[in-house]
């Protein structure tokens, strides 16, 4: 959490200094500050998954007054959707990889305010008696509301589409469902996904194999020829990863299946 208000603090100080001290233009100024609304958001919505409750810091001229202050969760995820809607509102249809533009900033909008309405139709103070978590019930249609608009203004963008080849969208870079994407630019840009995301015996060894499928997700992927699977279909359940759909090939790695010059041997010895 500490690093997450550290990025959060970071995004407010840019702000800041965009506002006051910067000699951009008026444009300019709005544009920066709708992407850095964009990531603190965004960070907030990390925050939020796991805390709930938390402190929103938008103004660096008063942490010390509020840096032992929580908002209630209600607070927090309104607070997103305003920075998303200012993001959405002033930020370009295009923009380069890596940066926010106007489909990313109304797609974070709609997920942030689903979220939100899922927590205040069925959460209902259920699993939480701390007096800051939780959202009024009776919002749970305001935020649905917020959601739908939001992913109809990603829709009305026609900018986005699912691509005919899904194992393609991993490494085409000029793919039509990336809303949001950062490339892997090597040495620059890099990542750690396949240090838990990959099986056994990767990278020398040393994976920690954290990132495991769940057998429901494995479960959800159709057949080939669009039938749902079904571990009570006697011919699906002698070969359940037999005739699945492509995306389950380009998603899975399974028993027997060929990875990196290897056949996966995932039983147990």
């Amino acid at each position: 959490m500490e690093y997450g208000i550290y990025r959060i603090r970071r995004v407010n100080e840019f702000i800041e200094g965009v506002r006051t001290k910067s000699l951009l233009s008026d444009e300019e100024k709005v544009k920066y500050e709708a992407e850095a609304r964009f990531i603190r958001a965004y960070t907030y919505f990390w925050l939020a998954k796991i805390h709930g409750s938390v402190i929103i810091q938008d103004d660096i001229n008063t942490y010390n007054e509020k840096d032992k202050q929580r908002s209630s969760e209600e607070q927090v995820y309104d607070f997103m959707i305003q920075d998303l809607k200012y993001a959405a509102e002033n930020l370009p249809v295009n923009a380069l990889a890596g940066r926010a533009n106007k489909g990313a900033a109304y797609a974070l909008l709609s997920r942030v305010a689903l979220y939100a309405g899922s927590i205040a139709q069925y959460d209902r103070k259920q699993f939480n008696s701390d007096p800051l978590t939780g959202i009024t019930e009776s919002r749970a249609r305001e935020f649905y509301q917020i959601a739908a608009d939001a992913a109809e203004s990603v829709r009305s963008l026609n900018k986005y589409e699912l691509d005919g080849n899904f194992a393609s969208i991993f490494t085409n870079k000029n793919t039509k469902e990336a809303i949001f994407r950062v490339d892997f630019v090597y040495p620059s840009i890099t990542h750690q996904y396949d240090y838990g995301y990959a099986p056994p015996r990767d990278n020398n060894g040393m994976t920690l194999v954290y990132g495991v499928p769940t057998a429901e997700l494995v479960d959800e992927f159709e057949m080939e020829d669009g039938t749902k699977f079904s571990w009570t279909n006697p011919e699906h359940a002698a070969n359940p990863y037999d005739k699945r759909e492509p995306r389950f090939y380009a998603t899975i790695l399974y028993n027997g299946t060929s990875w990196k010059g290897r056949t996966l041997n995932t039983t147990r010895k």
